[in-house]
This record gives structure tokens, C-alpha cells and sequence, in this order.
């Protein structure tokens, strides 16, 4: 039996929650987030809906490269970038068409129709041939996002116009990736040039504009008069400009330098009192993640890895932040969440029995950090410290951190969580064969579980099952702990800009599509 979804239709599935952001706080946790930031351009022709002008978002540094199924960051890619399949800004869960104008799903294959005169910004044709080689290229890279397609056996494209997903299983991983980084839509032709190492060359309503670009500090996009939805009103140009220091980026908000931009706690009473507006969504979950658990490892004691998340007071950290930006959770999935251990208790902060436990237990430990996790990270080494843990947290550049932050380098990680379904948390990060598990660790307890989960077709069966999953991974062999579920604050000016609408399920995004200028 197929599922049938259509442009009339879109598919809703199964409460699969989420909330994703920046960590955003005060106290011990005041984290700067990257800012998208607007400035007037044009005509200044007055409150439409997009149409005209030009909006300036300030990012932490411009993307070092564009291929796709990259982590390289949030937002931005969807400037250029479309996916087969969207979620809408309101409901994580909602699938609705984009490149795939409908779709069909069955237990044991996922088939696409796309819609026919979309062509990539240096017109080569999008067809199936072209999405099948996107696909693929993912999966065989083996990138951070592979690992969504796990179920995908084999990827066909009988005709111009119909792609054919082959699964060796139910997963609903794969609709899930599907809209993800790991599901962008990049021109083959510019990535077998190579041109796609110096631009982006989507089928997104933006193309990229040389003459609009400064290198390493501004990359700018025109309005692309060939996009497939010819209906689309938008604003003529988005420039990312490159804003690395906090201080800077909030100066320039609350001057009018810039018009939109994220805030952290400290600053949104700031941003509050000179007459903005300013939105607090639901954030993104932080977990502190133990990479080096092979043998011999810095972590790889579980006695060790608990009596850690022991010593760790995530409680104290939500408090001093501020409960309207940060909350403390034991879970990666909340309470109605699919995903979520009902009978799960935390682990309690008990810093004598984590002292008394690690006494010589653990070498000296390593973290990469950016700005936008360093001072948790500090915080997180700061509490180490007080029982007898040394943490090294060393701060690089965004580009550096996404490059290599659990490569196998470092004990220790802090993984942003953004995967919308069990399945594909498991498979990113605790699977033997995941992205996030460096030291490829194998448990035959938690692959046991997690294959029973895997196998049942009823999302409703499988969920008691993917709840054991989560409390052998919490529980039993400890892989993460001191779960943090953070709010994003984004401010600006409602006198200029409208049509601020937060996306709840990625990190530092607004729809680009609906923002409009009203001055």
C-alpha cells in the first residue's frame, strides 16, 4: 500500500518533535549567536511582500565551500539552495512539495515527480538523472549527513521527471534527511567543474552575483528570473556579510546598521530598550557527546563517562542562564515528543561521588569549540575542574569547528542534536558506523535495540522500542548526558522589516522568502 502526498496535500508525520536554536543565555552560558542582519537598499518602495530591495544577513563568517551534504552551517544555504521536499516554518513535521511538485511513499521505496523546467543557475537542467547524482554524492562522501540515508539501497531515475528510492527498510529517516543539508539540490555540472568550491549553484530563488560579493567578507545573491515558481515574490537581493566579533554585530542592530538580527540574553534587553522587536523560538538541544571511547580512550570507561555527568550541574547552568532561553533536559526527545523515555530519570549532579570516582580515573580531556559554543563549553570545563577533571576547550573558526570538531581528535564534543527523529540520532551519532562515533565504537546491546527499532514498519510499535534505545544510550553506557534545549531570540525593526517568520527546526534561520521591507 503507497501514501500518496500531492501539492494539494502535504504529509504530517507521526509527532516527531523539535526544537532547535543557538545556545543563547546569561551567567555562565551567554552565547553569541550568529546574527542575520538587514539593511535598506533599492527603492525603499514601500510594504510589499519581498519584491525590491535588498536584505543584508550578518553571519559569523562566510562558507568556505558549498558542495553539498556539508556541515557548514544553518541558514544561509537556503539562500541558493532548494531541497525535494520543505518542512513549513511552523511545523517541523509537515512535509510539503518543493523540487518534487508530489510523492509517494510504500514500506519499501520512496518515489519522486519533479517538476518539469527548474534549471540550476548555470542552466543545467534539474531532472532525476541530476538529483540521483546529489543523492548519491552524499551517501558516497560518507559526510555528516550520509548517515540519514542509511535505509536507501539504491537510487534509480527511470525517466526525466521520477526518482525511485529503493529502501532496505521502513525508516523515516529518509524524509527527514531528505529536507536537510544532506538533501540540497547542487548543479552536477558546477561540482565537476569545480566551480561549486568558490560559489553555490542551486535552483533557489537567489543566484550568486559576482558583483555583489567581496571575497572573504560578502557573498551576495540576485533575484533568479528562471526559477521554477514564477509566483514568488521576493526581495531582489540577500548579502551575507561577514560579522565575526558579537560585540560588532549587536552594535550595528541597535544603531540600524543592520535591521534583523539574533540576540543573546545580555543583549536583548538592550536590543529591547532601544525600540526593537525582538522573538524568542524554540531552540536547538546541546548534549555533551563522549567521542573517545575506543579502547584505551580518554572516556571509554562508562563508570567514568557517568561519574562526568555527575559532576556536571546543567540545572545551576539553566538557572544562571535565564528559563526563558535555556532549559536543563535529561532527554534528547521532551515529553510528547516521539522519541521520548517516559521512565528515564536524569543523572543527578552529585559532585563528591564524581569526584571520588574519577580520583585519577581520567587523563586530561579535549574540546573543540566556536564562538557560538565556546562559553558553554567553558562552562561545562569549569565544573570539570572543580572535580578534579582538566577540559581543554580550544576555540577556533567556525569553518575549522564544523570541519573537525569529532573527527577522532578530541575526547570530548558538544553535538547540536538538529536530527528530527530517533533514527536519524542513532544513526549520526551512536550507530558503530556513525559520523559522530570517531572511534567506532560497537555495542552490541544498544545495535541489538536499535535493529529491533529499525525493523518494526509502525512508527506506533516502534516507539516503546526506540525508548529503550534511548535508555540504553542515557542509562546504561552513558554516551551523552547534560542535554540543554536552548531558545533563539532574533530582533529588528518591525517599523522596516516584516515577515519575520522563525523556522523552530533549524539553528539561526528565518524563511528568507517571506521577509519583506516595509520602509
Amino acid at each position: 500500500m503507497t501514501q500518496k502526498t500531492t501539492t494539494d496535500r502535504s504529509v504530517r508525520m507521526r509527532s516527531i518533535g523539535l526544537r532547535q536554536a543557538r545556545l543563547l543565555g546569561g551567567g555562565l552560558v551567554a552565547i553569541s549567536l550568529v546574527l542575520a542582519g538587514c539593511s535598506a537598499d533599492g527603492d525603499g518602495s514601500g510594504g510589499s511582500s519581498g519584491g525590491g530591495d535588498t536584505i543584508r544577513v550578518g553571519i559569523e563568517e562566510i562558507p568556505s565551500q558549498w558542495l553539498p551534504g556539508t556541515d557548514n552551517g544553518y541558514a544561509w544555504v537556503r539562500v541558493p539552495y532548494e531541497t525535494l521536499v520543505a518542512r513549513t516554518a511552523d511545523d517541523p513535521n509537515e512535509f510539503v512539495p518543493q523540487l518534487a511538485a508530489d510523492w509517494e511513499i510504500a514500506a519499501d521505496s520512496l518515489t519522486f515527480n519533479l517538476r518539469d523546467g527548474v534549471t540550476f543557475h548555470d542552466g543545467t537542467p534539474f531532472d532525476a538523472e541530476a538529483a540521483k547524482f546529489n543523492l548519491e554524492y552524499v551517501i558516497e562522501e560518507q559526510g555528516p549527513f550520509s548517515s540519514g540515508f542509511d535505509a536507501v539501497e539504491e537510487i534509480s531515475a527511470p525517466d526525466k521527471h521520477t526518482l525511485v528510492l529503493e529502501l532496505s527498510r521502513p525508516s523515516q529517516a529518509v524524509m527527514s534527511a531528505l529536507t536537510g543539508r544532506g538533501g540540497v539540490m547542487v548543479s552536477p555540472t558546477a561540482i565537476e567543474d569545480g566551480i561549486i568550491k568558490d560559489h553555490p549553484v542551486g535552483t533557489g530563488p537567489w543566484a550568486y552575483d559576482e558583483d555583489l560579493s567581496i571575497a572573504g567578507s560578502e557573498i551576495g545573491f540576485s533575484r533568479y528570473d528562471d526559477h521554477w515558481d514564477v509566483d514568488a515574490d521576493v526581495v531582489d537581493q540577500v548579502v551575507l556579510v561577514a560579522i565575526d566579533d558579537s560585540d560588532a554585530r549587536i552594535n550595528a542592530l541597535t544603531t540600524g546598521e543592520i535591521d534583523l538580527g539574533d540576540v543573546s540574553v545580555p543583549q536583548a534587553d538592550q536590543a529591547r530598550s532601544a525600540g526593537l522587536t525582538v522573538d524568542v523560538y524554540p531552540g536547538i538541544h546541546y548534549g555533551l557527546l563522549f567521542l573517545d571511547r575506543g579502547p584505551g580512550g580518554a572516556v571509554a570507561d562508562v563508570d567514568a563517562r557517568r561519574a562526568i555527568c555527575q559532576g556536571l550541574d546543567v540545572e545551576g547552568l539553566a538557572a544562571a542562564a535565564g528559563g526563558e532561553f535555556l532549559t536543563a533536559t535529561n532527554q534528547r526527545f521532551l515529553e510528547g515528543e516521539y522519541g521520548h523515555n517516559p521512565d528515564l530519570p536524569p543523572i543527578a549532579f552529585d559532585p563528591e561521588q564524581a569526584e571520588g570516582t574519577l580520583d585519577g580515573r581520567v587523563p586530561g580531556l579535549t574540546m573543540l569549540a566556536f564562538e557560538q559554543s565556546q562559553q558553554f563549553a567553558e562552562a561545562l570545563s569549569g565544573m570539570l575542574g572543580e572535580v578534579g577533571v582538566d577540559l581543554e576547550v580550544q576555540t577556533v573558526t567556525a569553518a575549522e569547528y564544523f570541519a573537525s570538531w569529532y573527527d577522532g581528535a578530541y575526547s570530548l564534543g558538544l553535538g547540536d542534536n538538529t536530527e528530527l527523529t530517533p533514527e536519524e540520532w542513532y544513526l549520526r551519532w551512536f550507530a558503530a558506523n556513525a559520523p559522530g562515533n570517531p572511534a567506532g565504537v560497537e555495542s552490541e546491546t544498544l545495535d541489538a535495540a536499535a535493529d529491533a527499532a529499525l525493523a518494526e514498519p509502525d512508527p506506533e510499535l516502534a516507539e516503546p522500542l526506540w525508548a529503550e534505545v534511548m535508555r540504553i544510550i542515557l542509562e546504561e553506557e552513558v554516551l551523552t548526558c547534560s542535554e540543554v534545549l536552548v531558545n533563539q531570540a532574533i530582533g529588528y525593526d518591525s517599523d522596516k522589516i516584516g515577515g519575520v517568520r522563525t523556522v523552530t527546526w533549524e539553528p539561526s534561520s528565518v524563511e528568507f522568502t517571506a521577509l519583506e521591507r516595509k520602509d
